[in-house]
């Protein structure tokens, strides 16, 4: 990531790819009280297991949450 910049990614595929690349420093997720029949899992195929630590959450309206999570990164 350049300096000070920011890549916003979306759809669920391009988000897997970059979070098995090592790509991923933040998630923010907004959860829309609606339930839908057979979605599929936002983070389903990923080829490793990824930490995450929720930094913030707050309530936006109409019974929408924002989580915000930071990708935790393993020192090798």
């Amino acid at each position: 990531m350049s300096e000070g910049g920011y890549v916003y990614v979306d759809g669920g595929s391009l988000i897997r790819q970059a979070f098995d690349a090592g790509l991923v420093d933040d998630i923010t997720l907004t959860l829309i009280p609606i339930v839908l029949e057979d979605g599929t899992p936002l983070f389903n195929g990923t080829k490793q297991m990824h930490q995450i630590e929720l930094c913030s959450q707050r309530a936006i309206g109409g019974g929408m949450v924002e989580l915000v999570y930071e990708s935790a990164k393993v020192s090798s």
